[in-house]
């Protein structure tokens, strides 16, 4: 527990003390007491929107929706006008079927939208750097995470600096020797910074860049825990749960 607050403290202060601006795209876990920490990427879509007014109002301007407004997925289409009545037409192009397939902009389900809230399905592939458990002397495997998993979030503020979250989901670990398990998981709170406002009067490329990167905190709790045999290891370890930091490294399209 010690350790977890530890890092919690750290992930606090490298969000307020990082220099450079940062939705998800490489995660760290904490160690699973065992196995662990975990890194790997992860890929986040938000699925139902939720609308600001002032979005509204600026739906016709897709291709720059406003100073602090994220992106709908219908502003990466390309216009077309019909020859033949003159009447104009939104078309997929490769930046647009390439930010669905990569998720973190607008809302493949409605877009036209630009969000200021949305329900989130995230998916991340997570694997162990190391793992201390007992093999008898038999070099240790690597263990991997699935983690498919549903938040609600918000922002916070008008400049979009600060988005929350609250997200639960499932971990299914599996590797060479380790049992296929699933164990439900809860993050209460995820804060998501990014340093950088969303100012779209700014275009250049590295004002783009600046204002997609984000970092993201949170703790992960499993009311379940492991056991040696879990990972396929030697011993009587056991945990009855588990509480775990978690911080991303983001790129959210939807500011770019």
């Amino acid at each position: 527990m010690r350790r977890v607050l530890l890092t919690v403290a750290f992930a606090v202060l490298f969000l307020v003390g990082h220099p450079t601006p940062a939705h998800a795209w490489w995660h760290w876990l904490d160690e699973l007491s065992g196995p662990g920490p975990f890194i790997g990427p992860e890929l986040q879509w938000r699925l139902v929107c939720f609308e600001e007014n002032r979005a509204k109002v600026s739906r016709d301007s897709h291709a720059n929706p406003g100073p602090s407004v994220l992106r709908s997925l219908d502003s990466l289409k390309t216009r077309k006008i019909n020859a033949a009545d003159g009447r104009e037409t939104l078309h997929h192009n490769v930046r647009s079927i390439g930010a669905t397939a990569f998720g973190l902009l607008g809302c493949p389900l409605q877009p036209e939208k630009h969000p200021v809230a949305s329900i989130n399905f995230r998916g991340a592939l997570l694997w162990s750097t190391h793992n201390n458990l007992d093999y008898g002397g038999k070099p240790a495997p690597h263990v991997f995470l699935w983690q498919p998993e549903f938040s609600f979030s918000i922002f916070l503020d008008e400049r979009k600096h600060f988005e929350l979250m609250t997200a639960g989901g499932w971990s299914r670990t599996f590797g060479d020797g380790v049992a296929p398990l699933w164990h439900s998981y809860v993050k209460p709170v995820v804060l998501t910074f990014t340093p950088a406002p969303l100012n779209r009067t700014a275009n250049a490329g590295w004002d783009r860049v600046n204002r997609a990167l984000s970092v993201s905190a949170s703790v992960l709790y499993m009311p379940k825990g492991y056991t040696a045999a879990d990972f396929g290891a030697q011993g009587t370890y056991n945990t009855t749960s588990e509480k775990l930091a978690a911080i991303s490294i983001v790129f959210d399209l939807s500011r770019f």
